[in-house]
This record gives structure tokens, C-alpha cells and sequence, in this order.
């Protein structure tokens, strides 16, 4: 058996990270003085990134998230009444709703945080803060079970550091959720691999699983965590147990029908039908790149060197004896190449954020490599090293690449605003010409700022063309501007928000082009009420949004239950 007291230089040194103190958890003070330091963390950094100050569309996923946990919210809210009228009502006003692409988890969290907080940007964002800090606790308590006290606060640091995980705090996206999950589930399946509890720990591990599964596809990526970890620490006897079959079973119950249900819909999803080599091909340096820059070179340094320390320790283990860290260490290890292998085989997107259940357990690793080379320092030199040696590699190596993630407003607020202010009606009708991002922000302004169900949102891209979800068979529904000009009569729109930023031949789709024939066509229909900047994609486009009324607008306004059936009528159920 390798001993903690091996040196690193002969090839059988201790596991990164082994040796640590698994039972000296500090004072309830200490831990209790670390948590608010996390805590205080995390809502700074919120605050410094303006995100309180901006929409809620800096991706075009955000707005469906924050509606559908408000559609949840509402529906339950009102006694759980019939789904689809329910729905259909709903959509109509604030046409974002997209349960079923999703699973159902992250926006039960959601309606149940708002029952207690009520509905509002700032409410939806201190979700998001609660949960990065349940994320950091988690984090720091690993670290402090592995390695000590001294690694607990500093891991936890390093890990809010990073920008991606400032950017998904900052925003109402699912990353922050997956990484909880599929770390806490990480860490029931060390516990089952220590043999701590194995019925539970494994069944806990099922749940948590299943968890993950119904807050977003991406959990699927636990399901390397078994198979990987098993290989790792050579426990090959495990698999003739029921225990390391019963989360299969777990998850196959829970998890199961749902997605057989939304199947198609959440296919719609990716960009390939089935696995495809070319995607592997683009997504393997993408995904290395961006994994590679958002841990830095120290980081990537340390990660390698407790890679490969796993590896190498786990190998020279006889008869699978095991420090109480090692289980810890090779699930970490798992999760890592489970969340990079997901990236590469599934066809989501090439997008960073896919990377986020990656960066906890990869900081808990270098954590291990940093307390590796600690030790062999200690024992070279003959002295203890002081704990604030560890504090000094971090200010080295990770503190100057601290990353404040900014989040600029982009102007939808005002323009929301701007219509609540001037119209006559609770419920005036609004038609909103942008692109997916800004159609997302004026519907999430609009469900966030005011009582529901409020203002009628209509999308442009939605009324006046036809695609799938991820915008594949797009084409235009009206041959001319004189149909666009009847449909926004035959719905009683009273105010048009066009978004000028989209001009750019590159991003001018045709159905924008039809609405800026019909204002150049029949100028006299409409009147400019107001002008915003609007910002988009880091670049600042003035006065580009405009807010135009009807010249002609209904007086007394129109009856809203009427223009809620005309509404129906014309786009139809979106509820199955």
C-alpha cells in the first residue's frame, strides 16, 4: 500500500491530496466566518458586474428560463387550473415559455423561490447568488475534507474567481444548478466508493442524478462518473453488487418518462441529428482552448500534474487498498473527463458554458497537485511549511487573472417602461422587431416589471415567420407589406418596438425587412414616441431602438379578452 509518507521522487508518492484531515473540519466559528466571507464573495462580485442593472437576455436561453419558472410560479399560483388554457393564456402575453426543451427541475426551484420572494430581476438573480454560493460551500467543504482547513476558503475563492462562473451567477442560466448537482452527486459517489453508508450513499447518488437529468439533458454526463471511477481505483468488485446498479434504476425511473416524452423536442436542440465526426473535429480544440484559458497555465499545470498523479497512484495501489482521499480524487477525476467527453460527442453548441460542471471538481484537483507539492517541499527542506505558503502560490498564480464579469443593461427596460407609462390600457398590444436576444429581453423586462398578466408581447420572428427551434426551414409567412400591415390591424397592435441594431446585412433577417418596409411605406401609420441605445454584444448602437405608437390608437382601449382570443386565433396554441 502507498503511504502518505513515500516520497514523490521515487514514483510512489502520496495521491495529490492525500493525507489530509477528513475529520478536522475547523471550529463552527472558523466555518461559520469562512461562509459569510463566500457569501459576501459572491454578491459582490454580482453587484460589481452591473447584472442588478441590466435585462435578463445576455444569452438567448436566459429569457426562457426566467419565463418559464415565472409560468410555473403563476400556474401554480393559481391552483394548478386547466395546463393548456393556462398556457395558451399565458404565452400569449409573454410568448417565451419553453418547458419541454427544458426539463421541468430548474423552473420548480424557480417558482418556488419566487413564492417566497415575489417576481423580479432581482429576485430571479438572488436564486442564482444562493445557489453559487451553495456551490463555493460545497466546494470549500471537499477541499477541507481532502486536504484541510487551510485549502477550504482559498478553493472556494479560486473557483468564484473564474468568469465563467461569475458569468453564469450573473445570469439565469442553468450552469450554476448542473455544476451543484453533478459535484454534490460526485461526492455521494466517493462516499459510496469509501464504503461510507453504501446504500444510501449510492442511492443518494440516483437521486442526485436524477436531479441533474430533470434540470437539463447535460446531467447525462453522471452517467460516466461510475464506470470511469470504478477503473480508476480498480474496485472491480463493486459491480456485482446491487448497490452500483441502483442509481441506474433510480434514474431510469425518475428520469425516464420525462424524456421519452420530450424527445423530439429536445432534439431540436442540437445542431447535428445523430453523433457526427466533423463536430468532434471543431469541437475538440474549441472546448480545449476554452477549457485550457479559463483555468489559466497554473492551472492547467496543476490539473495535469493531479491527473496524472491519480493515475500513477491508483495503478501502484495493491489489492485496491485506498487512502480515505483516493475515491474522492478519482471521482473528481471522472467528472472532469465525463463533462469534457459530453462537449465533444453531443452536438449542442460550441459554446464555453457547456464547460461549467468541469471547473469545480478541475479547481479541486489542482487544490490536490498544489498540497501534493507542499508536502514534498515540507520534506525536501526538512520544515513544515506554513499554511500561508499555500495563500502565496495563490496570489502567484491565480489572483492576477481575477476576471470581473460585466453585464451591461441593453436597453429593453426603457422601452418597456416608455409603453407602460404612455398607454391607456393594462394591456396594451406590443410588437417587438429584434433579434432572439432582444425579443427575449423586452418579454423578460416585461414579466418582471409590473403585475401579470400585463402587456400583450408579440414576436416578429415568430408572427411574421416559420422555423424550427434552432432556426433551421426558416422562411416568411406574407408575400407582401400590405399583409404585414393588415395582420398588425387585425391584432390591435398599439405599440411598435423596433430594434435598428439588426440592420446590418449580416443580421437583417427578411421578416425585419418587412417591418421596415411597412414604417417607409405607410409612415403616417405610426409615431415615434421614443429613442434608447442599444447595446448588444459589447458593441453600443445610439438611439437605434425605437419605440413608435399608432397614430390612430383605439380610444377607449380595446376590451383584453378580445384581443387575447384574436391572439390565439392568429398564432395559435403553442401548449402541447
Amino acid at each position: 500500500m502507498v503511504t502518505g509518507s513515500q516520497t514523490v521522487a521515487d514514483g510512489r508518492g502520496p495521491l495529490p491530496g492525500a493525507g489530509g484531515n477528513p475529520a478536522g473540519q475547523g471550529s463552527f466559528g472558523t466555518s461559520l466566518v469562512a461562509g459569510v466571507l463566500i457569501a459576501a464573495l459572491v454578491l459582490l462580485l454580482q453587484v460589481l458586474s452591473g447584472a442588478h442593472r441590466a435585462e435578463l437576455n445576455s444569452h438567448p436561453d436566459e429569457p426562457a428560463h426566467v419565463v418559464t419558472g415565472v409560468f410555473l410560479h403563476d400556474w401554480i399560483g393559481a391552483g394548478l387550473p386547466d395546463w393548456r388554457r393556462f398556457g395558451d393564456r399565458f404565452y400569449a402575453h409573454y410568448p417565451k415559455v419553453a418547458l419541454g426543451h427544458w426539463p421541468p427541475g430548474f423552473y420548480v426551484v424557480q417558482g418556488a423561490w419566487y413564492a417566497g420572494t415575489g417576481v423580479s430581476r432581482t429576485a430571479a438573480l438572488a436564486l442564482q447568488a444562493f445557489l453559487s454560493i451553495l456551490l463555493a460551500l460545497l466546494t470549500a467543504r471537499l477541499a477541507c475534507r481532502a486536504f484541510g482547513g487551510w485549502y477550504a476558503l482559498p478553493a472556494a475563492i479560486v473557483l468564484l474567481s473564474n468568469g465563467w462562473i461569475q458569468w453564469a451567477t450573473a445570469s439565469v442560466m442553468t450552469e450554476i444548478p448542473m455544476a451543484l448537482l453533478t459535484l454534490a452527486a460526485t461526492a455521494q459517489y466517493a462516499s459510496y466508493l469509501r464504503r461510507d453508508h453504501e446504500v444510501r450513499s449510492s442511492l443518494l447518488f440516483g437521486l442526485l442524478a436524477s436531479a441533474a437529468l430533470l434540470t437539463k439533458g447535460s446531467g447525462l454526463l453522471l452517467a460516466g462518473v461510475p464506470p470511469l471511477a470504478i477503473v480508476l481505483t480498480r474496485d472491480w468488485q463493486r459491480v456485482k453488487t446491487w448497490p452500483f446498479w441502483l442509481p441506474a434504476l433510480v434514474v431510469l425511473l425518475l428520469c425516464g418518462p420525462w424524456h421519452l416524452l420530450t424527445l423530439r423536442l429536445q432534439r431540436q436542440g442540437l445542431l447535428h441529428d445523430s453523433f457526427s465526426l466533423d463536430y468532434v473535429a471543431q469541437a475538440l480544440p474549441y472546448f480545449g482552448t476554452e477549457f485550457a484559458a479559463s483555468l489559466g497555465p497554473a492551472g492547467v499545470g496543476l490539473l495535469l500534474f493531479a491527473l496524472v498523479g491519480v493515475i500513477r497512484n491508483q495503478a501502484a495501489s495493491k489489492d485496491g487498498a485506498q487512502d480515505s482521499s483516493r475515491p474522492l480524487l478519482a471521482c473528481l477525476t471522472a467528472l472532469v473527463i465525463s463533462a469534457l467527453l459530453l462537449c465533444l460527442l453531443v452536438p449542442a453548441s460550441l459554446e464555453a458554458r457547456h464547460l461549467v460542471p468541469a471547473i469545480p471538481p478541475a479547481v479541486l484537483l489542482a487544490f490536490a497537485a498544489i498540497r501534493t507539492s507542499l508536502a514534498w517541499l515540507s520534506r525536501e527542506s526538512g520544515r513544515r511549511l506554513p499554511g500561508a505558503a499555500l495563500i502565496c502560490v495563490l496570489l502567484t498564480m491565480w489572483l492576477p487573472r481575477l476576471h470581473r464579469h460585466t453585464k451591461p443593461p441593453t436597453g429593453f427596460q426603457n422601452a418597456v417602461r416608455t409603453i407602460v407609462d404612455s398607454s391607456a390600457s393594462l394591456h396594451p398590444v406590443c410588437f417587438i422587431c429584434s433579434d432572439e436576444i432582444g425579443e427575449g429581453g423586452f418579454i423578460v423586462e416585461s414579466v418582471t416589471s409590473g403585475p401579470r398578466p400585463g402587456l400583450f408581447a408579440l414576436r416578429s420572428s415568430k408572427l411574421l415567420a416559420r422555423d424550427s427551434w434552432d432556426g433551421r426551414g426558416y422562411a416568411t409567412r406574407y408575400a407582401t407589406v400590405e399583409a404585414v400591415r393588415q395582420l398588425l390591424t387585425d391584432l390591435q397592435v398599439e405599440f411598435l418596438v423596433m430594434d435598428e441594431s439588426v440592420f446590418p446585412e449580416e443580421r437583417d433577417d427578411p421578416h425585419n425587412r418587412q417591418v421596415r418596409e411597412l414604417l417607409a411605406t405607410f409612415p403616417d401609420d405610426w409615431t415615434d414616441l421614443a429613442r434608447f441605445d442599444r447595446l448588444d454584444r459589447g458593441k453600443r448602437y445610439p438611439l437605434s431602438l425605437r419605440v413608435l405608437r399608432r397614430t390612430s390608437a383605439p380610444n377607449p382601449p380595446p376590451d383584453p379578452e378580445t384581443t387575447l382570443q384574436r391572439i390565439l386565433k392568429i398564432q395559435g396554441s403553442k401548449t402541447r
